[in-house]
């Protein structure tokens, strides 16, 4: 992480431990981030931080015959956008890519998913 102030992020971590299996996409104001099925999509928030949700690979829910996915978001009120901010985020999309859910990330529900 260089200097998240100028617009500079750090994302090679991620390149670094997930390579060409880690998707990026922009809408709109919106970056997801995906990884076998697991997303994190990054936006702004009115009080000029960041904040990531979370959804987890899906699954098929039994009971209605639909597709699945629990959604987390990180503890606190977003990432700053300054240098020990953006470094937070990077390291939770490093977590979360790798497995890591709960206590690290607050579960918020399950959303249906079209895919």
């Amino acid at each position: 992480m260089e200097n998240a102030r100028n617009g500079y992020v750090d994302f090679h971590p991620l390149m670094e431990r997930f390579g060409r299996k880690l998707a990026c996409s922009r809408n709109g104001t919106s970056v997801s981030w995906a990884l076998d099925g697991q997303t994190a999509t990054i936006f702004s928030r009115a009080d000029g931080s960041v904040g990531v949700s979370f959804s987890d690979r899906p699954t098929l829910d039994q009971r209605r015959s639909v597709s699945v996915a629990a959604t987390y978001r990180p503890h606190g009120h977003g990432y700053p956008l300054a240098h020990r901010g953006v470094s937070r985020m990077v390291e939770d999309l490093l977590a979360f890519f790798a497995g890591l859910r709960e206590p690290r990330f607050e579960f918020v529900g399950i959303e249906d998913r079209i895919d």
